[in-house]
């Protein structure tokens, strides 16, 4: 509910990005955002006229934001062990 006012539908598909943000990869969030934007402009402008395409769109988006989350949290889970990593003076 906080969120919700404060953000539109179309800034809460780009939310995600910033995962990729966090972890310090500009480049692959620029990217997943593009992508993201792009398939966004396609259901917009073929949810009034075919269906097929609609949700061709609409599962792009899925699995482009459920792999910019996995994406995410797999890059930030391998920081971490390589902090703990080096703190511990490990080298592997």
């Amino acid at each position: 509910p906080l969120f919700s006012a404060a953000l539109s539908s179309n800034e809460i598909l780009l939310l995600p990005s910033l995962g990729q943000i966090y972890n310090k990869k500009i480049f692959k969030s620029f990217i997943m955002s593009s992508m993201k934007a792009y398939w966004l402009i396609e259901y917009k402008r073929s949810k009034d006229f075919d269906i097929k395409d609609r949700n061709r769109s609409l599962w792009w988006l899925l699995g482009l934001t459920l792999y910019g989350i996995a994406d995410a949290y797999v890059d930030a889970q391998f920081a971490q062990k390589e902090k703990n990593n080096n703190d511990n003076g490990d080298d592997k």
